[in-house]
C-alpha cells in the first residue's frame, strides 16, 4: 500500500491543532495553501491521530523503540527509573549508600527441623515383633 503525502495532511493538521492551537492551524493552512475543511472526519484522526500511530509503531518495532529511547536519554541527560517493563526502581535499590538487606536462608528440604533431629521412629509393628 502506497501512502501519498496528501493522505497524511489530516493527521498533521490534527497534531498542529492539538499541540499548538487554532491560530497556528489557520496560519499553517494558509502557509501550505491547504483546502481541507474538516480534518476531524479522517479515519486516522478518529483512531487517535499521529500520537497513536507513532505509539503503535514503537510498540511493534522494538529496535526503533530502543534507538528512540537511547536518543531521549542522551537528549534529557538522565535515564529512566523503570526496571524491566513495569516495575519502578525502589528508593533503597537506587541508593548506593543504603545497607543491603540480609535475607534468611531457606531450609534445604521440606521436612521440619524438629522431625529431622529426632531421627527414625520405630513403627508399632516392629515393637510387637521384639
Amino acid at each position: 500500500m502506497k501512502v501519498q503525502a496528501e493522505d497524511l495532511w489530516p493527521l498533521i493538521l490534527d497534531f498542529v491543532e492539538s499541540y499548538f492551537g487554532e491560530d497556528e492551524l489557520v496560519a499553517f493552512k494558509e502557509h501550505f495553501h491547504l483546502k481541507i475543511e474538516d480534518h476531524h472526519d479522517d479515519p486516522l484522526v478518529k483512531a487517535g491521530g499521529l500520537k497513536t500511530l507513532i505509539a503503535s509503531f514503537l510498540k511493534h518495532d522494538k529496535e526503533a523503540f530502543k534507538s528512540f529511547k537511547k536518543h531521549m536519554v542522551k537528549k534529557n541527560g538522565k535515564s529512566s527509573d523503570v526496571v524491566g517493563k513495569k516495575r519502578r526502581r525502589s528508593s533503597i535499590a537506587s541508593d548506593d549508600s543504603a545497607p543491603a538487606v540480609k535475607k534468611r536462608q531457606r531450609t534445604s528440604s521440606g521436612v521440619s527441623a524438629s522431625s529431622a533431629t529426632n531421627g527414625k521412629k520405630k513403627s508399632k509393628k516392629s515393637k510387637k515383633a521384639e
